[in-house]
């Protein structure tokens, strides 16, 4: 009997611990950007809260995957506005790029116009200000990544600490902003 689905040693499922097996593909959503962003943003969330809870030996490794993590969930909820915003037919362009900055400034204009409820100007200050921490520190979305630049320039060289609890303070209140744009833009579809 064959299955529906591709597997191989690595990625594939093990009923003998079922609970463990993650639905994917069409057998699981189908997910969108901002469901991904959701993903992105939570395993930051995680790791910052194991870090914060309990002194990790591990916090000066685990903060780059977790600084990731939450870069990447900002850059992947912006890019679910932008699809949000495409579907109204407010922004003509909803590729999206790498840059954090320079795709915020292409919706922020409009999510303030939009004047949606939960959406305040201070939070878009909020989020933007997070943005534009982001790119003085991790302007092309690699610092977190990789240790140095493709030159071999180290990363970080002129920044010395990153406070896990301040990370995750701020990582929860964007996420909870972007959650609201979410579902304010998604009131405007129905």
């Amino acid at each position: 009997m064959s299955r529906p689905f591709k597997e191989n040693t690595l990625f594939c499922g093990d009923m003998s611990r079922a609970k463990f097996n993650a639905c994917v593909g069409n057998n699981g959503g189908p997910y969108d950007m901002h469901d991904y962003a959701q993903g992105f943003f939570r395993s930051a969330e995680l790791t910052l809260k194991s870090i914060v809870k309990e002194k990790n030996p591990y916090l000066d490794l685990l903060i780059y995957p977790a600084a990731f993590n939450f870069r990447h969930g900002i850059e992947l909820s912006i890019k679910s506005i932008m699809e949000q915003l495409a579907k109204l037919g407010t922004l003509e362009n909803n590729s999206g790029t790498h840059t954090l900055l320079k795709d915020w400034e292409s919706i922020k204009p409009l999510l303030k116009k939009l004047k949606l409820k939960p959406i305040t100007d201070e939070k878009i200050q909020v989020i933007e200000t997070i943005i534009i921490c982001y790119c003085e520190v991790d302007p092309k979305g690699e610092v977190f990544r990789y240790p140095e630049s493709i030159k071999k320039d180290p990363y970080l060289r002129e920044w010395s600490l990153i406070n896990t609890a301040v990370l995750l303070d701020n990582l929860l209140l964007t996420k909870d902003i972007f959650d609201d744009c979410h579902c304010a833009l998604s009131e405007f579809h129905s």
